[in-house]
């Protein structure tokens, strides 16, 4: 017997819900010391023309990822994906919340 199951499929990649109205880079003041000089000098910049409701300035809207992503900070690793506050920001932004049919042969 076949049976098509609906089951949650998620990944981060090429999603950016998270990025597109945190207003900046969440980093704090020891994250940004601890960065290579040639980033650590991009965020700075960045981070006094962000404003809550804007997307990151190192998300690509575009391309829908993170410019720094090796040097992201620690709130953005730390951020869970399926969880409430992921599933929230897709729902907001009307992103599907990646199901995927598969089929489960019995």
């Amino acid at each position: 017997m076949t049976q098509d199951i609906s089951i949650p499929v998620l990944d981060c990649r090429k999603c950016g819900a998270c990025c597109t109205d945190i207003g900046g880079p969440p980093y704090i003041m020891q994250e940004i010391l601890e960065l290579p000089a040639a980033i650590q000098d991009r965020v700075l910049k960045a981070i006094p023309g962000q404003k809550i409701g804007m997307p990151c300035a190192f998300y690509n809207q575009n391309e829908r990822e993170c410019t720094i992503y090796l040097y992201r900070p620690m709130t953005c690793k730390a951020f869970i994906v399926g969880d409430k506050p992921c599933l929230g920001y897709r729902k907001r932004l009307n992103i599907d919340n990646g199901r995927d049919s598969l089929s489960d042969n019995h």
